[in-house]
């Protein structure tokens, strides 16, 4: 008969509590980095999970065993003691005759019960580990979606939640966005320019003395 190993079960149980992944307020705000570095977390224990849970299965499937092959051996023995043995044959009844030879296939008869309490226990662990890997598992969902959005924001110019997407601004007014416009020629559009005023024009021909206007037209 398999002994199950009572540390593991006492570990499985002392290490699913701890494998939390919790993330802070306003997540999306830390950028795809961290949650990058969650969602490897929970990877990581989700790994760790599936080995309890293979270990479980081991666990399971050789109790299940043991159980079926003891169960086999005290039917055949129990209809031998009743088809062959005096003490049994005494009984007046079926029953009768079943629990006398309970007495005689005691051992059997332990052996069964103490494999059918393991295989209990052991579908209680098996629960506790679904219901942890259910868990992680929606977590690491959560945050695969969460991250997929900000790079797609990111890819479209915003920053960690930000809908401003980077322009450039014309003539120093941060009303105009250009998009496109490269930023060494951005920075002559930005350059202020001086302009001669309008009323300043009939001094310069008075004081030119009748030169010619294309003269003028230079020295502006």
């Amino acid at each position: 008969m398999i002994d199950v190993n009572r540390d593991w079960i006492k570990k499985v149980f002392d290490d699913l509590p701890n494998m939390r992944v919790e993330l802070v307020e306003n997540a999306n705000s830390m950028g795809p980095n961290y949650l990058k570095t969650q969602l490897i977390l929970c990877r990581k224990y989700l790994n760790e999970v599936n080995q309890h849970l293979q270990t479980l299965k081991h666990y399971m499937w050789a109790v299940q065993r043991d159980l079926d092959a003891t169960k086999a051996m005290y039917t055949t023995q129990l209809d031998n003691l009743i088809a062959t043995d005096d003490r049994v044959r005494r009984g007046t009844s079926y029953k009768d005759r079943v629990a006398i030879a309970n007495q005689v296939l005691a051992d059997l008869v332990k052996e069964i019960h103490t494999l059918e309490e393991q295989g209990r226990e052991l579908s209680i662990v098996e629960e506790v580990i679904k219901v942890k890997m259910k868990e992680l598992r929606e977590v690491g969902s959560d945050i695969r979606t969460a991250r997929s959005l900000i790079v797609d924001e990111l890819n479209l110019g915003g920053q960690y939640g930000s809908e401003d997407r980077p322009g450039k601004k014309v003539n120093n007014d941060p009303g105009i966005l250009l998009e496109g416009v490269p930023p060494k020629e951005q920075s002559l559009l930005d350059e202020k320019v001086e302009i001669t005023p309008a009323d300043s024009i009939p001094d310069k021909l008075e004081d030119s003395g009748g030169s010619d206007l294309s003269d003028l037209l230079r020295d502006l």
